[in-house]
């Protein structure tokens, strides 16, 4: 079960302060983290301690921020090749290291330097409303959710490596349709989980887009999904649902099977708190 070790960082515009992080990134073996402020518009770059030889203990200095990208800045001097300064909404570690960053606004996809020391766009006009990007290191691939277009989209970075990969996903309520798709992340098989928030579930397809299955309903159980808003998969093939509408983590097999829920529950409207 989760043990919490530390908090860091206060609400503000000072360095190693936020205004409204929007997703986290973690390189465990690099003992590095990113993290994206969507609304100060940086990325910036953390690292943490960590001995697996000693026990657990709480410390408010385990994590320090080492650099802050401000794309604020950096637009200004014309070094982004953006519209407007970068308003960075996902980030997920892709190609030799370095950081894809999502703009959800501008429809763009960046590629970011894993030391925050180089900036290029790889591709505009992704979808309706992309919110999320997930990357696979097999297909050499990032997978864009759309969520106002209920598809997911694939944006290549080997010509030829990865043939046949097209968008996909059907609007609707059946099996393998998306309705409100917020998350997605790729499992070790290449196998795509994508959070949908309107259909309480996760749905499970192959690179063609092939459905493969489905997980989760809605309700306030342990087992049951509220308004799921984001997915990732560890090493270890176990995936972290965050159920936003019951403000905790539920933790399930990359197939669907249950394992555990961590989180709060102090702040859950009465009528979803569970059984």
């Amino acid at each position: 079960e989760p043990v919490l070790v530390s908090r860091t960082s206060a609400r503000g515009r000072r360095a190693g302060q936020m205004l409204a992080p929007a997703d986290i990134e973690l390189d465990w073996n690099g003992r590095r983290l990113w993290l994206a402020d969507s609304d100060a518009r940086t990325l910036s770059l953390w690292s943490f301690e960590h001995d697996e030889t000693q026990p657990l203990e709480f410390d408010f200095f385990k994590a320090r921020m080492v650099r802050s990208l401000d794309f604020a800045k950096l637009h200004e001097l014309g070094l982004d090749g953006a519209q407007e300064p970068i308003r960075p909404t996902a980030i997920e570690l892709g190609p030799d290291g370095s950081l894809l960053v999502l703009d959800r606004l501008a429809r763009t996809l960046f590629l970011v330097a894993g030391d925050l020391t180089r900036v290029k766009a790889v591709r505009e006009s992704l979808g309706q409303q992309p919110v999320d990007v997930a990357w696979s290191a097999a297909q050499r691939c990032a997978w864009i959710v759309d969520a106002a277009g209920c598809q997911v989209l694939p944006v290549e970075f080997d010509e030829g490596a990865s043939a046949g990969l097209a968008a996909f996903g059907t609007r609707g309520r059946d099996a393998g349709d998306l309705l409100g798709p917020s998350g997605v992340a790729v499992a070790a098989d290449g196998t795509l989980l994508v959070v949908d928030e309107l259909l309480h579930r996760v749905t499970r397809f192959d690179a063609q887009g092939r459905h493969l299955g489905s997980f989760g309903s809605g309700g306030p159980g342990s087992r049951e999904l509220h308004q799921p808003r984001g997915v990732d998969v560890d090493e270890q093939g176990r995936a972290g649902i965050v159920d936003w509408g019951k403000h905790r983590v539920e933790v399930f097999t990359s197939v669907g099977d249950f394992l555990a829920s961590f989180g709060s529950r102090a702040f859950v409207r009465e009528a979803l708190r569970s059984r």
